[in-house]
């Protein structure tokens, strides 16, 4: 049936379906598109129990201590994030903590479906929405993109999408084209609210306006009133951020170096790391490329943007929005395998494009790869993996030191886990969470080593990484600072659990069962 839909019929061909024929054929879109939402709820549905991931941990256990004063950004915590998904990760711990995220997460991924079965329906029909929708499902609920869990690339991948949705919306509206032009930059500059590698909408609606005054589409005067109502709405989430800061008490060059700053230094850290920039992208990013059917789709996408014969400005708009979204993972450094996410929509749109006109035989050969890739990872990834994987761990390791610890003890993990620290309810004295801003930030492992000495010392201690990781702790200060002041009470999955000396706790009250 999927074949027969997504493929065009051949000359004479006719169905002998009556009554029914009609009703698909009236409601063929929608249809399709409700398949695609149920296959984002079932490929989704293995992995909603999971624990939270470092990221997931990590911003949800800022966004709760999010107040106060404490000179960062958000408070006492030094994070690298906009403040849109950090408010977005505080309103989930406000309302359902670990469950509360894998519902966004499952929220977005099916937002990410309909708006990009619109895009394709905008640009090729209702044959070229369904496939569309389809491959966005796949794609945005995979586990090898971690598009399954709730990464901050699936949050943001939407205002994105629904800001270039409102592009293709404007350009046939005759009463409320300046609304729509004004959304669609709001969105844009929310999608980099939420993240800050995703310019690639902003980068899609300038080549829309450049191209339209180009090629003349437009009345000037009509061209300059799209153009105003755009950027005016590019404007109105900055207004509200310089709003934002000058209530605030941190300073301005924190917001500066949190967003930009810190990522650039970044990017000089990881590349002096071992393998290097090119090493990491090969090594997380080339098989979840192959194997969640994403390398195959965007196989397809030259073949989709060649459908927008005689369209410019469409065809530019979306070689522009895919440049953007590749110039943003690549800008990435880390090159987790979720920095993969903001090349979907563009990626599956071009293939919806291209597969709604395609042959049969091209056409059967795509859809067999792409759900063979789906339903294996689906079947095969939990049963193949580790019996715990790390954030069964963390989340292990967390709870462990919550049973024991009192309300007002304080934890740090060595040298990044931040999803530990969440689950154990504690807050960290340290105000950096992750590793590499011990590896980044000028002072980092001085100001380590200050606290240790301190009064205000953890109470916890968990030895997740090793002494040397990352090249940190070179000439050994940071351990026998953690040797001379705690003393082990305890392991969980061969992660050893540390008590500042001088103090008791309970024994936890049941056994940690690490598989």
């Amino acid at each position: 049936m999927l074949v027969s839909f997504a493929t065009p019929l051949r000359p004479g061909y006719r169905w002998r379906c009556g009554p029914l024929q009609d009703l698909l054929r009236a409601h063929q879109f929608w249809l399709w598109t409700l398949i695609a939402v149920a296959l984002v709820v079932a490929l989704r549905a293995p992995w909603f129990g999971a624990p939270l991931g470092n990221d997931e941990g990590g911003l949800t256990y800022v966004a709760s201590n999010w107040h106060g004063s404490g000179g960062q950004l958000y408070g006492h915590d030094f994070l690298d994030r906009p403040p849109l998904v950090v408010t977005l990760f505080g309103l989930a711990a406000q309302t359902g903590g670990t469950a509360a995220v894998r519902t966004m997460g499952a929220l977005a991924a099916v937002s990410l479906v309909i708006v990009v079965a619109l895009i394709a329906r905008e640009l090729g029909g209702a044959r070229a929405g369904a496939w569309a929708a389809l491959i966005a499902a796949i794609l945005g609920s995979s586990i090898l993109l971690g598009s399954v869990f709730t990464p901050a690339e699936l949050l943001a991948v939407v205002p994105s999408a629904v800001s270039v949705l409102l592009l293709l919306i404007a350009r046939r509206l005759s009463s409320g084209r300046l609304l729509a032009f004004g959304l669609a930059g709001l969105l844009a500059m929310a999608a980099l609210l939420v993240k800050q590698s995703f310019g690639d909408a902003l980068l899609a609606g300038g080549a829309f306006l450049a191209m339209s005054a180009w090629l003349g589409q437009d009345e000037r005067r009509a061209w300059l009133g799209a153009a105003l109502a755009y950027f005016g709405g590019v404007c109105v989430p900055l207004l509200c951020l310089g709003l934002w800061q000058g209530l605030d008490s941190s300073s301005d060059a924190s917001l500066v170096y949190s967003l930009i700053g810190f990522r650039l230094d970044g990017l000089g850290a990881l590349s002096g790391s071992d393998g290097g920039l090119l090493g990491r992208f090969a090594e997380r990013l080339l098989l979840p490329l192959l194997g969640s059917g994403l390398a195959l789709t965007l196989f397809w996408s030259p073949v989709g943007l060649r459908q927008l014969k005689g369209q410019r400005v469409l065809r530019t708009t979306l070689a522009v929005w895919a440049i953007g979204g590749l110039a943003g993972v690549l800008l990435g450094g880390s090159y987790w395998s979720h920095y993969l996410i903001q090349l979907i929509p563009v990626a599956a749109v071009t293939a919806g494009l291209a597969l709604s006109s395609s042959t049969w035989h091209r056409v059967r050969w795509s859809a067999a790869v792409l759900l063979s890739l789906a339903i294996a990872a689906t079947l095969i990834g939990p049963s193949t993996s580790r019996a715990l994987s790390s954030e069964d761990e963390a989340a292990l390791v967390g709870r462990y030191i919550s049973e024991r610890a009192d309300p007002r003890d304080s934890i740090y993990v060595r040298y990044s886990q931040p999803n530990i620290t969440y689950y154990s309810g504690l807050r960290n004295p340290y105000r950096y969470n992750w590793s590499l801003m011990l590896r980044t930030i000028p002072g980092a492992e001085r100001r380590l080593r200050s606290l240790l000495r301190s009064d205000r010392r953890p109470t916890w201690v968990v030895g997740w990484e090793g002494t040397n990781t990352y090249g940190l702790d070179v000439e050994g200060a940071t351990t026998r600072l953690i040797r001379g002041s705690y003393r082990r009470v305890g392991e969980v999955c061969g992660v050893p659990v540390l008590l500042s000396r001088g103090l008791t706790r309970p024994r936890a009250s049941t056994d940690v069962d690490c598989g």
